[in-house]
């Protein structure tokens, strides 16, 4: 890892799918603001390239970054810029808030991460509500 005050890169040396990434772990606050919606994403281990795909809730809503890579205990707060009301809930739906993890992690694995970190009593980003509804 490369990091000063205004940069960070990180290198991983093979593709995703080769990673041994972990298990999806995020936790997502939604609040409403003026102009749309901030959702502040916290990992409890290292997500790589982290996405919010708000168009998939609102066609015309717009997330202001993708494909941020957290390690353990970070947090980033994505900005969406909406005029409609939206589903503040459906923000932090696995199929939304997505990242490469999930890439090696089958469904089970993020149905379990999601009921683990539910024990903990934290809103998980990364929850299937149905396990066949991942394969659609």
């Amino acid at each position: 890892m490369v990091a000063d005050k205004s940069t960070r890169a990180l290198w991983f040396y093979a593709d995703d799918k080769d990673l041994a990434l972990p298990v999806p772990d995020l936790e997502a606050k939604v609040e409403r603001v003026a102009g749309g919606y901030t959702i502040t994403v916290t990992a409890a281990t290292l997500q790589r390239d982290v996405a919010l795909l708000a168009d998939k809730v609102a066609p015309a809503a717009v997330s202001d970054d993708m494909l941020i890579t957290l390690l353990a205990g970070e947090t980033v707060t994505f900005h969406v810029r909406t005029d409609q009301d939206l589903d503040a809930d459906a923000l932090a739906q696995w199929d939304v808030l997505r990242s490469a993890n999930q890439l090696l992690h089958p469904v089970a694995t993020a149905v379990q991460a999601s009921a683990e970190s539910k024990q903990k009593g934290r809103t998980v980003g990364i929850v299937a509500p149905d396990p066949g509804s991942c394969l659609r």
